[in-house]
């Protein structure tokens, strides 16, 4: 009974990643966390594919005259392509991710699941909004008001650091495309 378990200890490893990118997944209500879990367990399914890749005493399929042309005595390199093709649109989605937990951030002051779904909704937030690197608005412990963010700004107002940065809008209309008053 033990050997089954000795001989098979990475599809264990796989089972407890996997687990562990599901708890980070569903059951953390912050976004940046689910992210992460997102990754555990696309590293699990990494290591599942890898894993079942694996041949007993077979070589890299570069022919060799010491192994002859026997596709027995090499090992896929499909498995690995896929992979490492897999990994590349993981991390493309991860840095979209961290791009629209910015976005909700910025928009939302928090990146609290039910905290940003009730601010979308028009709702009062359901959990309490818990952020000392808030910067304002409500204060440790108190739930946001449905129209309020947690770094204080109101809905609807684009929060700025320089009003030199804000768009300063159209010309005025009696200004001519040359300056000249028309």
């Amino acid at each position: 009974m033990a050997e089954i378990f000795t001989d098979r200890y990475v599809y264990l490893l796989v089972v407890v990643l996997m687990a562990i990118g599901l708890y980070g997944m569903f059951a953390i209500p912050h976004l940046g966390k689910k992210v992460i879990g997102m990754v555990i367990f696309q590293t699990a399914i990494y290591i599942f594919f890898i894993e079942g890749s694996v041949k007993e005493g077979a070589t890299a399929p570069i022919i060799d005259e010491a192994f002859g042309t026997d596709a027995v005595n090499y090992s896929n390199p499909l498995p690995h392509l896929l992979i490492l093709t897999a990994i590349v649109v993981g991390v493309g989605v991860v840095g979209v991710a961290f791009a629209l937990m910015q976005r909700i951030h910025d928009a939302c002051g928090t990146l609290d699941e039910s905290a940003v779904l009730a601010l979308l909704t028009g709702r009062s937030p359901a959990r309490v909004v818990d952020d000392p690197g808030a910067g304002g608005g409500a204060a440790a412990g108190e739930p946001l008001a449905p129209d309020a963010r947690a770094d204080g700004v109101s809905a609807g107002e684009t929060p700025s650091a320089d009003p030199s940065l804000t768009d300063p809008g159209p010309p005025a209309p009696d200004a001519g495309a040359d300056g000249t008053e028309s």
